[in-house]
């Protein structure tokens, strides 16, 4: 008769980094007692990891209040896919406000240049679907070519 083998936790040793020794797919400081249930590891992660910080209140309710206003917008002008304009209120809601402003900027700008190429595609192939079909194929392709290439992007 075998006896089951156990996981014994790894605790690094005083001197060495936070993530010296990776446990629990790279989470070493949920590792403290292995006698301890997962669950209570799990949810002592959740409580230091989700504790209040300076400026988490004010970001969640700047958050909260874009995302009610865009979606009494969407909805009121009757606007599909509300997801995407909730994914878009989360990329210009960032940190740093600098770089939400620039995102905000570029996205602007990228959205009104993709629906006038858009515009222009439908305008000149309305009545040829593989073709209107293959050119917004190009159109997809070279955006995110240019958003993942160039330094705009």
């Amino acid at each position: 008769m075998t006896t089951p083998v156990t996981a014994v936790a790894h605790d690094p040793a005083p001197d060495t980094p936070h993530n010296a020794t990776p446990w629990l797919l790279g989470v070493s400081h949920l590792a403290v007692n292995a006698e301890e249930p997962f669950h209570y590891k799990a949810w002592r992660y959740l409580t230091t990891e989700l504790a209040a910080t300076p400026g988490r209140l004010e970001a969640m309710v700047r958050t909260l209040i874009a995302c009610a206003i865009v979606t009494i917008v969407s909805m009121a002008l009757e606007i599909p896919l509300l997801s995407l304009s909730m994914f878009v209120v989360f990329m210009v809601n960032q940190e740093n406000f600098a770089k939400a402003r620039s995102t905000a900027i570029g996205l602007a700008v990228a959205a009104s240049l993709g629906i006038g190429l858009i515009i222009l595609v439908l305008r000149y192939t309305m009545d040829d679907t593989l073709i209107r079909m293959l050119l917004c194929a190009a159109l997809v392709f070279g955006c995110a070519y240019i958003m993942r290439e160039s330094k705009l992007g």
